[in-house]
């Protein structure tokens, strides 16, 4: 009866060790990105005309496993030290970025 004892508990020890050890691993993302997540649109008048171009750009990485969504919004920012330095329009975009 002992012995019985002993072959339960040695059994049941190791069923408690098979589970622990076979958890799964966390899932780790397949694909890595850099994205430019929020940017200004300068329009800006010039001796050459109009110029057209993006400033204070802001990255960040995603990571994820098939792909991802961004939506832009965008904010009209111009400033009246904007407009006393040639520039009409600063536009900020940012994005919302969704995996999955």
């Amino acid at each position: 009866m002992t012995k019985t004892k002993q072959i339960t508990k040695i059994v049941a020890v190791i069923m408690i060790a098979f589970c622990i050890l076979s958890v799964p691993k966390a899932v780790h993302a397949a694909r890595v990105d850099n994205i430019c997540y929020q940017w200004d649109e300068i329009s800006q008048t010039s001796n050459y005309g109009v110029l057209h171009y993006n400033t204070n750009e802001k990255y960040k990485t995603i990571r994820y496993l098939h792909g991802y969504k961004t939506s832009d919004h965008k904010n009209n920012i111009t400033s009246w030290t904007d407009r006393l330095g040639g520039i009409y329009s600063r536009i900020q975009h940012t994005l919302s970025i969704t995996t999955y």
